[in-house]
């Protein structure tokens, strides 16, 4: 996999624009960008590497390296919709000046009333489906921490202004303004948390559904093989042609999992299922059976690979994505 840019922006207009020079109508079709849209547009899964210039996150690193040096790679992965700041040290800057403000739609700009910012929306680059479900593991997980903070913050700003109005100004008039406006900032911050949650936790539930059901395929594919290759062994009269026909649609199925951290096991899955139609086409029968069970090993291989998608994750921080998506504050 080519090295990850990080001095390089990803906005999510340049994939729409690529995306876009995709041509269906000619034969063959024209695929600048090969990708299953897992949840809209907002997840992407890119099939295939491809290769697009893009803007430096700064004008300073542009001129360090030439400008002509911002070709990205995008390898076989998972893009993941996200805002973040545009700063005025970035190429895109220009961006915040159109007159429209269609304009600055379609280009996924737009000012942040609430933080004061500038913010535009981008593509994360995931190299895996379970990496895929960790970072939102880790996104839910960080919300609950800070949502914590938050409300423990809230509330002791809220106690202070209270006594200082029942009990007498125990607070400065400018202290008190300060914690008016910080009281104001922390409850904007939460309302912009639960809307982010809001928009996030239906691509994590896709996400997962989609993760399931690749595990469903990888293990009905092997149960079907399994199946061959017992009928193989008891000696089962059947007609070659159709036996060979059967193992390449299910070898075929499995082109459509393309995440990198069972993508070894699956090409080597298929490339035995490939020998396995070979030799029975000699009529190697017995070879066939054995091809079949190596490709149904690595098959559940595969298949457990996705089931362990968390083991790197920490209890603790499982834990606290699951009350923050179902609304319990965990205490400091």
């Amino acid at each position: 996999m080519p090295k990850y840019r990080e001095d390089l922006l990803l906005p999510a207009f340049r994939i729409a624009e690529a995306i876009q020079a995709n041509n269906w109508s000619v034969v063959p079709p024209k695929v600048r960008v090969d990708y299953f849209p897992i949840f809209g547009y907002y997840v992407l899964e890119i099939r295939r590497a491809f290769q697009i210039r893009v803007p430096f996150l700064t004008i300073s690193r542009r001129e360090e390296v030439g400008r002509r040096r911002n070709r990205l790679t995008v390898p076989v992965s998972y893009l993941c919709m996200r805002w973040v700041t545009l700063s005025g040290g970035s190429p895109l800057w220009y961006l915040t000046q159109l007159p429209f403000l269609e304009q600055r739609i379609e280009k996924g700009v737009f000012y942040d009333v609430g933080e004061g910012r500038w913010k535009i929306l981008t593509y994360q680059v995931v190299g895996d489906m379970s990496r895929l479900r960790r970072m939102f593991i880790h996104i839910f997980a960080n919300y609950q921490h800070e949502l914590a903070r938050k409300q423990s913050t809230q509330q002791w700003v809220e106690k202070q202004l209270l006594e200082s109005a029942v009990f007498g100004s125990s607070l400065s008039p400018a202290s008190r303004v300060e914690m008016v406006r910080f009281e104001d900032w922390v409850g904007r911050r939460l309302e912009n948390m639960g809307r982010i949650t809001g928009r996030l936790s239906p691509r994590a539930d896709l996400v997962t559904y989609y993760a399931e059901r690749t595990r469903s395929v990888l293990y009905g594919v092997a149960a079907t093989l399994s199946a061959s290759a017992a009928n193989l062994a008891r000696g089962v009269r059947f007609n070659p042609e159709n036996f060979r026909t059967h193992l390449r649609k299910e070898r075929d199925k499995l082109d459509q999992i393309v995440s990198r951290n069972i993508i070894s096991l699956r090409r080597q899955a298929q490339y035995r299922i490939s020998k396995a139609i070979r030799t029975a086409e000699t009529e190697e029968f017995d070879k066939s059976a054995a091809y079949i069970l190596e490709a149904v090993a690595k098959l559940h291989q595969a298949a457990k690979e996705m089931e362990n998608w968390s083991r790197s994750l920490l209890r603790e921080e499982v834990e606290a994505a699951t009350s923050y998506r179902i609304g319990i504050t965990t205490p400091l």
